[in-house]
């Protein structure tokens, strides 16, 4: 009797302390410590939603509940007054969250701003996952210059990642960033990873630009022939990309409102002036829409390769971009050898192929 009792007993317990746990992890709490501030409120980014707390004695307190695990960022100041300042960002999952940042000041164009550096964070199992990620890539990828052994590296490190996080948003989100920032994977190494997350645990936007991604680089894949460009020159003529032949030819899609493209621009033409007469042409592709914006940044950047304008998307939805300043070589048979180089890359590449000094 006395056995049953006590079986009995040790299974309420375990009831209860299952429930605390399970109210516990569908929340979230985060005790957080900032050096140098004085009693001020801090503020508590997520999505779109700002939350802010009083930090009293260089301590302050959130607790609410995500969903799932996402971006949050912890702000000196109201996020939402669009005031510059500096802000520390992490992920935010229903965990009890332990973070010390330090708050000064910075200098920005005369402006003496506010800044929160986050000098620790424990609890959340992503943002841990995405440190270690970032410390291994750092320690391999980052380190190593030969193209073919960055690729091998890079594959090897996102294999890694979602093989032993396959339900993680950082998976999913990492290959996302990685495949668009850096040129080297395939479209079947894309596949390959791709298969490896599970799904039901990503951001459906990562997923839709990883499928995206796919499908470009099977349009663009190393040796690879992608669909010829036919549009307007800047007096109204369609040039054809396919007519092109006999040289090494730049697809260097961009537009006068990308800040990126328009800051390449210098070194493209240093580039072009050099190398036009040595086998090699470029052909920009603007995404402008207004012909009067278009033309007055050919002008105003001084460049004299040839020129035409996709006002209405056709190319870039057919070669699947998402961002641009974004280029793709051809050789002189017309198939890919390169994507998304710059102007430095580029120089290394055309080196190489047309076996020239060094400018």
């Amino acid at each position: 009797m006395t056995g049953k009792k006590t079986c009995y007993s040790i299974l309420i317990l375990f009831t209860l302390f299952s429930c605390v746990e399970k109210k516990q992890n569908n929340e979230y709490t985060i005790n957080g410590k900032v050096n140098g501030y004085q009693n001020d409120y801090i503020y508590l980014k997520i999505d779109n939603s700002v939350d802010s707390v009083l930090v009293k004695d260089s301590t302050f307190v959130f607790k609410g509940a995500v969903t799932e695990p996402r971006n949050a960022s912890l702000y000196p100041e109201n996020p939402n007054s669009k005031a510059p300042m500096g802000y520390s960002g992490f992920i935010i999952e229903n965990n009890p969250i332990s973070i010390h940042l330090t708050f000064d000041n910075f200098e920005y164009k005369g402006w003496i701003l506010p800044k929160l550096t986050m000098d620790s964070i424990k609890g959340s199992t992503n943002q841990k996952i995405l440190e270690d990620f970032d410390l291994r890539m750092k320690n391999t990828f980052d380190k190593e210059k030969n193209d073919g052994v960055r690729e091998k590296i890079l594959f090897e490190n996102l294999t890694e990642l979602i093989e032993n996080n396959p339900k993680s948003f950082v998976s999913g989100e990492q290959l996302a960033s990685k495949a668009n920032f850096y040129g080297y994977l395939s479209s079947s190494q894309l596949e390959t990873l791709y298969r490896k997350l599970d799904t039901s645990y990503q951001n459906k936007d990562d997923l839709k630009y990883i499928t995206n991604i796919i499908e470009r680089r099977k349009i663009l894949d190393i040796g690879k022939i992608p669909p010829k460009i036919i549009l307007p020159d800047e007096e109204g003529e369609l040039v054809d990309s396919s007519t092109l032949k006999g040289k090494f030819l730049l697809l260097e899609f961009w537009a006068s409102w990308c800040g990126p493209c328009r800051k390449t621009n210098p070194e493209l033409r240093k580039l072009y002036n050099s190398y036009t007469r040595k086998d090699f042409e470029i052909l920009g592709v603007s995404q402008d829409e207004k012909l009067s914006d278009w033309k007055t940044a050919i002008k105003k950047d001084s460049l004299k390769w040839i020129h035409v304008i996709d006002s209405l998307n056709t190319i870039g939805k057919e070669y699947k971009l998402t961002t641009i300043p974004f280029n793709v070589l051809l050789d002189k048979e017309r198939r890919v050898i390169a994507r998304d180089l710059k102007p430095s890359k580029l120089k290394d590449v055309l080196e190489s192929k047309l076996n020239k000094n060094t400018l």
